[in-house]
């Protein structure tokens, strides 16, 4: 066969992976966090917050997608429930393949 198998580089949770059949750059990034929701209005109001500031932050990245040669294909943050005690967040980005440190560097700029 003429597939490669991809490269998997892996250090701490770091994940470095390359395919030639998809050359493309892209970022993902998730921490697990412990949360727990209860039924009060103290822990609606932190989901509302929390939600808040996703829609925000990924409100940004479409206002610096849209603009002049953007340094970013495309960008989201989220967040996503394994158990009543368990989640994660998440962002996620696809970069130019010729430039991948610019969309970083935005990233981080607005992270």
């Amino acid at each position: 066969s003429s597939l490669v198998q991809p490269y998997y580089a892996r250090y701490a949770d770091i994940a470095i992976v390359t395919d030639p059949e998809l050359p493309s750059a892209s970022l993902y990034l998730s921490d697990q966090v412990n949360s727990t929701e209860g039924q009060t209005y103290g822990h609606y109001r932190q989901f509302v917050v929390r939600q808040l500031l996703f829609e925000v932050f990924n409100a940004r990245m479409l206002e610096i997608m849209v603009g002049a040669e953007p340094p970013l294909l495309g960008a989201s943050a989220g967040a996503s429930r394994f158990s009543f005690s368990e989640a994660t967040w998440s962002l996620s980005a696809a970069l130019h393949e010729d430039r991948p440190l610019d969309g970083l560097q935005a990233l981080l700029v607005e992270v």
